[in-house]
C-alpha cells in the first residue's frame, strides 16, 4: 500500500519526461539501416529529460525517493530496450522457429530484465538528490553514475551492446578517445553534456560577462572545427580484388537444440568458409530481410570446382 501511494506522488509530467527520454535514446542508434546525421546529434539531449525528471520534486514538493527514481528510470529503460532491441523478436521467430506470441514474450521479458539497469541509474540519481549533495553536485555525478551502470551491464549481464558512446562512431574527433577509454569515455562526455543543459550556472553580472561567455562559446566551436581539419583523411587507393562480407545466421532456440551440441569456434569458421565458396540454394537478400524494400533473389546452387595445390 505504501509503494502504491509513493508511486501516485510522482507527477504525470515526470512519467512523460522519462518515457520521452526512452524514445529519444532509440533514435541515435541504427534501428534499420544507416543513421542520418540529425539522429546522431540527438544523443546530446537524450538524457536531459530523464535527468530533469529524476532531479524534480514529487507532488508533495519533496525530492523524489529512491523507489520513485528507480520507477522513472525503469520506465525509460523499458521503452529504450523495446525500441532498440526489437530484433530479438525476429531472431526468436524467424531464425529460432519459436511461435510469435512466445517470441514477443521473450522480447518483453528481455526489456523488463535489462530495464533494471536504468532503474539503478534512476535510484542513484534520486539518492544523490535526497542527500546533502544538492542539485548541482547530483548533475555533476550523473555522468559517473551513467558510465558505472553501462559498465555493470557489460560485466554482469554480458550485454555490452548499444552503449551511448557507440552513437558517435562516425564522429572523427570524439572517437579519438576510444583507444584510451573505449566507448565508455565517449558515453561519459555525452552524459556530461546532457547534464550541462540542466546546470544552473550563476555568474555575477558584470560589464564583460556576456561578451566573455559569447567569446568562449565561439572559441569552443572554432577549436572543434580546427581539430576536424587537422585529422588526417584516409588515403583512397585502387584495389586489385573485391572482398565480400557475409553473415550467416547461427541456429538459435529450438533449432539449435535439435541440431545437437553447439559448434566450436573452429567449426564455425570452417562452416562460414565453406558457405562463402559454395552458398546454399535459397533466397539471397540485398539488405535487411525484414524491410519490405529489400530485394531478395532466389539463388540456385552453383557448382564450383576448387583446385587444390599439388604437393
Amino acid at each position: 500500500m505504501l509503494d502504491f501511494v509513493t508511486m501516485r506522488l510522482i507527477p504525470t509530467r515526470l512519467w512523460a519526461m522519462a518515457i520521452l527520454s526512452g524514445v529519444l535514446q532509440v533514435l541515435p542508434f541504427p534501428v534499420a539501416g544507416p543513421v542520418p546525421v540529425w539522429r546522431t546529434v540527438l544523443c546530446w539531449i537524450v538524457l536531459a529529460p530523464l535527468l530533469k525528471a529524476l532531479t524534480s520534486n514529487d507532488a508533495d514538493g519533496q525530492p523524489l525517493r529512491i523507489l520513485q527514481g528507480a520507477a522513472l528510470g525503469y520506465s525509460s529503460g523499458f521503452v529504450w530496450y523495446l525500441g532498440n532491441c526489437y530484433w530479438i523478436y525476429q531472431t526468436m521467430h524467424l531464425y529460432g522457429g519459436i511461435a510469435k506470441p512466445v517470441s514477443a514474450g521473450i522480447l518483453v521479458l528481455f526489456c523488463l530484465y535489462l530495464g533494471l539497469y536504468h532503474a539503478l541509474f534512476g535510484a542513484l540519481i534520486a539518492a544523490f538528490r535526497r542527500s546533502r549533495l544538492g542539485f548541482q553536485l547530483t548533475l555533476l555525478l550523473s555522468p559517473f553514475a551513467w558510465v558505472a551502470v553501462e559498465l555493470a551491464r557489460a560485466r554482469i549481464t554480458s550485454f555490452p551492446w548499444d552503449l551511448l558512446g557507440i552513437t558517435q562512431v562516425d564522429n572523427p574527433l570524439l572517437t579519438r578517445l576510444a583507444p584510451f577509454t573505449g566507448a565508455y569515455g565517449i558515453s561519459f562526455v555525452i552524459a556530461a553534456v546532457n547534464a550541462l543543459w540542466l546546470s544552473r550556472i550563476t555568474l555575477k553580472r558584470r560589464r564583460y560577462t556576456r561578451p566573455l561567455i559569447t567569446t568562449a562559446g565561439i572559441a569552443v566551436v572554432m577549436l572543434y572545427l580546427m581539430g576536424l581539419n587537422h585529422i588526417q583523411k584516409p588515403v583512397r587507393q585502387g584495389t586489385a580484388a573485391t572482398a565480400t562480407l557475409i553473415q550467416e545466421n547461427l541456429e538459435v532456440g529450438a533449432a539449435a537444440a535439435a541440431a545437437g551440441p553447439p559448434l566450436t569456434k573452429n567449426q564455425m569458421l570452417q562452416s562460414f568458409s565453406q558457405l562463402s565458396l559454395l552458398p546454399p540454394p535459397g533466397p539471397v537478400c540485398y539488405g535487411i530481410p525484414e524491410l519490405p524494400s529489400t530485394r531478395c533473389l532466389l539463388l540456385l546452387r552453383r557448382i564450383r570446382r576448387i583446385q587444390t595445390p599439388r604437393i
